[in-house]
C-alpha cells in the first residue's frame, strides 16, 4: 500500500508525517491487499468568529477501482487524523464485506 502525505497552508514536521503514516497503517493494516493507495492531505480553515480548525482528508483507492474519501475537522490536527483513519478503516471493512460477505453462513445467523 502506497501512502502519500501532503499539506496545504499547514506546517507539519517529518516526525508528524511518520506518525500519520503509522496511524494509517494501523487502521488499514489488515486490508493491505485490498487498498492500492492512500492519500492524506491537511488543510487549515479559519472562519471569522471561529477558532482555527485543522482538516484531514484521506482518499483511498481500492483494488475494486473505487475511491473512498473521508474528511474530519478538529482544532487538534492529530485528533482529526486519528478519527479520519478510524473511519477509513471502517469504510474499507464495509466495502470488503459488501464484496465478499462477512464469512458467516446465513443459517448460523438467527
Amino acid at each position: 500500500m502506497q501512502i502519500q502525505v501532503s499539506n496545504q497552508a499547514c506546517e507539519v514536521s517529518p516526525e508528524f508525517i511518520v506518525q500519520v503514516e503509522r496511524r494509517i497503517h494501523l487502521a488499514l493494516g489488515r486490508f493491505t491487499s485490498r487498498v492500492r493507495s492512500a492519500a492524506v492531505c491537511f488543510f487549515v480553515s479559519s472562519e471569522e468568529g471561529r477558532a482555527t480548525e485543522h482538516e484531514c482528508r484521506i482518499t483511498i483507492r481500492t483494488e475494486w477501482k473505487t475511491q473512498i474519501r473521508i474528511e474530519e475537522k478538529d482544532r487538534d490536527l492529530f485528533a482529526a487524523v486519528a478519527r479520519a483513519a478510524d473511519r477509513t478503516g471502517r469504510a474499507v471493512e464495509r466495502q470488503t464485506r459488501l464484496r465478499y460477505g462477512d464469512g458467516r453462513s446465513h443459517s448460523s445467523v438467527m
